[in-house]
């Protein structure tokens, strides 16, 4: 009897857990970073990415990171929300030279470089804020 009545209060205190959202809990770290852009006419890579000779960048897919950041970790940008594409998701699926030596803050902050289409490539450059928070899912 005592279960039947412990079940019921449970039930009850739960709600409806079906319409309830399920989210995993994950590590998340905001970071403030300094945010650059490039687009594939830049350098002799182009649109080659570090991570997989079979991934070719694209604007609102992928980024350039430091080393601390593992290949195909999640970056949000919210500052970049429907501006490339619909969301503010990346993939860190590139490197180099600058954003390793965080050329871009004078070594201080994390750098990221942003994949944008060549035509963009002032637009973001001059309207975009410079520093802004990056999360990072661990």
């Amino acid at each position: 009897m005592k279960r039947l009545i412990l079940s019921c209060l449970l039930l009850t205190s739960c709600g409806n857990l079906a319409d309830s959202p399920v989210k995993k809990p994950g590590n998340q770290k905001k970071i403030w970073a300094r945010i650059t852009y490039y687009h594939c006419n830049e350098d002799k890579w182009g649109a080659r990415v570090a991570a997989s000779p079979k991934i070719k960048n694209k604007a609102g897919f992928g980024v350039a990171a430091h080393p601390d950041f593992q290949f195909y970790t999640k970056v949000r940008i919210p500052i970049l929300s429907g501006k490339l594409d619909s969301d503010d998701e990346f993939q860190v699926i590139d490197r180099g030279s600058a954003v390793t030596s965080k050329k871009a803050s004078g070594g201080e902050t994390y750098v990221f470089d942003v994949f944008v289409p060549r035509n963009k490539i002032r637009e973001f450059s001059r309207e975009m804020p410079r520093y802004t928070w990056v999360i990072v899912e661990e």
